[in-house]
């Protein structure tokens, strides 16, 4: 029986611990979480959440929204599991007007699996070995919102050459000087141009799609990638 593919991962912003944006335009928050176990078996948990609104109260509720996830998660629950709990205790908290998007996925390069839950994140990119490409648009409503929203574990099993991209709308909304979005046509693209590059290099590539773009001025909210991609 062959080995499995080794999994190549990065993040931007390039931590290995939870930090979320300052109060303002930029609300986006990201976690890189990894463990190995005695058999070197790596594990990553990552969750991506953007929250409507900006300046203080959005900044307070995405402190709550992490110390809420990082518990759950520590717990050991399942992604959907977390997601359902969190709902619950942001709709208990929250105004009827606020709510947060946000995708937790659990890596399991053992067996080359990721598990998620998607509340109205953006809906991550698939690249597969064979050139097949599309949009994963499983999940469900954003958290705080309704207070029993059902939420469902999906998966990804990755092939050697396999390619996972995860990101923020900073990225796909980000506008040129004639006011045109980078959009999601042009992300595959980029994706595409990088991908004999290894994971923490892709994103350097996307991003300086990006950045090319806005004709060098960035862009207007949080910009967050995380790609996944299964060596041979």
């Amino acid at each position: 029986m062959a080995d499995p593919p080794a999994i190549d991962y990065a993040v931007l912003p390039d931590s290995a611990l939870a930090s979320f944006a300052r109060a303002g335009d930029r609300n986006a928050f990201r976690a890189i979480m990894k463990r190995c176990n005695q058999r070197l078996f790596r594990v990553a948990r990552a969750v991506i959440a953007d929250v409507a609104g900006k300046g203080v109260p959005a900044a307070l509720l995405m402190v709550f929204l992490r110390a809420s996830l990082r518990a759950a998660t520590h717990i050991g629950y399942a992604t959907h599991i977390s997601m359902a709990k969190v709902n619950y205790l942001l709709w208990e908290s929250i105004e009827r007007n606020q709510f947060v998007t946000a995708f937790y996925g659990i890596l399991d390069a053992s067996n080359r699996t990721l598990a998620f839950s998607n509340a109205g994140h953006n809906p991550p990119l698939l690249i597969k070995a064979n050139g097949e490409t599309g949009f994963i648009t499983s999940g469900e409503q954003p958290l705080g919102m309704f207070r029993d929203t059902r939420f469902h574990q999906y998966h990804v099993v990755f092939e050697p050459g396999d390619v996972f991209v995860l990101y923020t709308d900073g990225a796909t909304e980000a506008e040129s000087p004639e006011g045109e979005e980078f959009g999601r046509d042009r992300l595959v693209d980029a994706v595409k141009e990088s991908l004999h590059k290894p994971a923490r290099q892709m994103i350097a590539s996307i991003q300086m799609a990006v950045l090319d773009w806005t004709a060098s001025a960035g862009a207007n909210d949080d910009v967050t990638f995380f790609v996944i991609k299964a060596l041979n």
